[in-house]
């Protein structure tokens, strides 16, 4: 087992009143495999995936229970010294935000260099040649001439591209991808999809890709969680979700899907009515429950429990 995720609890504090964010979190991630977590804005992934590598703020964050563990290491327990060992060299995370990753004030070859010799002893030429490498690798042109430049020079796509480059230059052997392509057009989502296919296969990495769009994450994952209201709702192979989604959630995601048809241009485009619930909403019962098409007055009796109802197949539903 690469990444084990067990029963992880997270709570934040707004306003000096701390309220749980995510609860019962609980999956995890072989060799090679990649693992996709869906759901709407504010259903918990992006918390997810920062407590995996102790990145919550400490001011407003706190771990209430659980444990990570990456190749055994139970990464909660680390100190922040220890961290630095863990985090790029096993597990790197590429975030959503390319723009407010990279240092604004620092040339984009220093900060890969930085990212490098965290992890490695290298002269600085050893250290530039490597990055260069590696900014080809991941589809920059004129590298030599990019490394001296700064973010504010870059695209968009090409300053995701600098932010993949520094996740992977210390081969990790795990890839966390936080909504990667988020405010890129069309054509360079795609490629950097398409990329970190190629660059996961090649370098026989895992990887945890992070979406709210079903359809994407059905093209490129072994294993799907579905969240909502911070927890798992639903989770099993790509397959059963795809073929057999369960949770009523889960099934509208799959509903609003646009498939670029001649038939779906005369439609109305689907929408999930509503809105995900804030944590200070939390209710001691489903949380999907105001949004549901199949509720029933049993539904907010209490919170329904993650269950099997095939062998790697898990809901949280009553109905299911």
């Amino acid at each position: 087992m690469l990444l084990e995720v067990r029963d992880l609890a997270v709570s934040i504090s707004i306003r000096g009143v701390w309220h749980q964010a995510i609860e019962d979190i609980s999956f995890s991630v072989q060799p090679s495999e990649t693992l996709g977590i869906v759901g709407e804005s504010g259903s918990g992934k992006s918390l997810t995936a920062l407590s995996l590598l102790k990145l919550l703020p400490k001011a407003n964050s706190r771990v209430d229970s659980g444990e990570v563990k990456i190749e055994g290491i139970d990464v909660l327990s680390l100190s922040s010294a220890q961290l630095k060992s863990i985090r790029g060299k096993l597990m790197s995370i590429v975030f959503q935000d390319s723009a407010s990753s990279l240092n604004p004030v620092l040339s984009v070859g220093s900060q890969l260099v930085e990212a490098l010799t965290l992890h490695t002893w290298m002269r600085f030429q050893d250290a530039k040649k490597r990055c260069i490498e590696m900014m080809n690798e991941v589809g920059i042109s004129s590298p030599t001439i990019r490394f001296d430049q700064y973010p504010h020079e870059l695209s968009g796509g090409m300053k995701q591209r600098i932010a993949l480059a520094m996740a992977l230059l210390s081969g990790p052997n795990l890839l966390i991808a936080d909504e990667p392509t988020t405010a890129l057009d069309v054509t360079i989502q795609a490629q950097i999809l398409s990329l970190l296919k190629s660059l996961k296969a090649k370098n026989n990495m895992a990887m945890i890709l992070i979406s709210h769009d079903l359809g994407l994450i059905f093209d490129h994952v072994d294993q799907v969680l579905v969240m909502y209201g911070g927890q798992i709702v639903e989770k099993g192979s790509v397959s059963d979700i795809s073929l057999n989604p369960c949770h009523p959630y889960t099934m509208a995601l799959k509903e609003i899907i646009h498939l670029p048809t001649h038939e779906s241009q005369l439609k109305r485009l689907k929408t999930i009515q509503g809105n995900v619930p804030s944590i200070e909403d939390f209710k001691p019962w489903c949380r999907f429950v105001d949004r549901c098409s199949i509720a029933t007055s049993e539904c907010k009796k209490e919170m329904p429990p993650l269950r099997a109802i095939s062998e790697n197949h898990m809901v949280r539903c009553i109905h299911a």
